[in-house]
C-alpha cells in the first residue's frame, strides 16, 4: 500500500490550462514483482485535488474538485537482469467543474475523461528492495465527455472520441519506504463532432503529474 502527493497540470496549448492549486493527495496498492520471478504485477490508485482554470477567452475559475482513478494489470517476464512487462490499463478523471461562473461571467461544466491503454515497460530491481521503473503507455481509446446539457434547453452533453496519443511514467524508489515519480500524457486532437451547427473537437493536450509516494 502507499499514499502519494503530487502536482498536477493539464494544458491545451493556446486554449486553456488547469493546474493544481494545492497538491493532489492519493492512496494506492501495488505489486511490482521480484527479481528473477515472472508473473502478474499490478497497481491501482485513487486521488483527489483542486485545480485552477485559466483561459484568455473565458477567464479563470479557482478551486475545482478533481478526482482521478486508475488501474493496471501486466505480465512481467524476468530474464537474467531484464524484467519486461506489458498489460492493460484504465484511467478515469472527473472534473467537478459545473455550475460556477468564471471571472468573465462564463458558466463552467463538468468533464469526464477516460483512457484505455497498453502499458509496456521495464523494471530494474535495486538493493534495499528499491526499484527503477520506466513505462510507455499506448492509447487504445479515449473519451472526453462535456456535460453541457444543464446549461440551457438547447444544450446537450457532448462526447468526443480520441484515437491517438501516448503517455509515459518514470519511478525511482531508492528503498522500500518511498519513491519519486513522473507521469505524462500527450493526447492528439479528437474526432470532430457537430454541436449546435458547429464542428467541435477536443484539442491536443498534455497532462503532467510529478510527486512522491510513501510506501507501506
Amino acid at each position: 500500500y502507499y499514499s502519494e502527493i503530487y502536482g498536477y497540470s493539464y494544458d491545451e496549448p493556446n486554449v486553456m490550462n488547469k493546474k493544481s492549486s494545492v497538491p493532489f493527495i492519493g492512496v494506492g496498492v501495488q505489486d511490482f514483482g521480484q527479481a528473477g520471478r515472472s508473473g502478474l504485477i499490478y497497481e491501482a490508485r485513487a486521488s483527489y485535488g483542486e485545480t485552477d482554470y485559466s483561459s484568455n477567452g473565458t477567464g479563470t475559475v479557482d478551486g475545482t474538485p478533481t478526482y482521478v482513478y486508475s488501474g493496471e494489470v501486466s505480465w512481467l517476464k524476468s530474464w537474467k537482469e531484464y524484467n519486461i512487462f506489458a498489460g492493460l490499463g484504465y484511467r478515469y478523471l472527473f472534473d467537478d467543474w459545473g455550475g460556477v461562473q468564471s471571472s468573465t461571467g462564463h458558466w463552467s461544466y463538468d468533464r469526464k475523461s477516460e483512457y484505455l491503454y497498453l502499458p509496456v515497460g521495464i523494471i530494474n530491481y535495486l538493493q534495499d528492495t528499491g526499484y527503477i521503473k520506466a513505462q510507455y503507455n499506448h492509447l487504445i481509446s479515449g473519451t472526453q465527455t462535456s456535460y453541457l446539457g444543464y446549461l440551457s434547453a438547447n444544450d446537450y452533453d457532448l462526447v468526443h472520441d480520441q484515437e491517438s496519443g501516448y503517455g509515459y511514467s518514470l519511478e525511482y524508489a531508492p528503498n522500500e519506504n518511498y519513491s519519486f515519480f513522473l507521469r505524462h500524457w500527450k493526447i492528439d486532437d479528437s474526432k470532430i463532432v457537430a454541436y449546435r451547427g458547429t464542428n467541435t473537437l477536443e484539442p491536443v493536450n498534455d497532462t503532467l503529474e510529478l510527486g512522491v509516494k510513501v510506501l507501506f
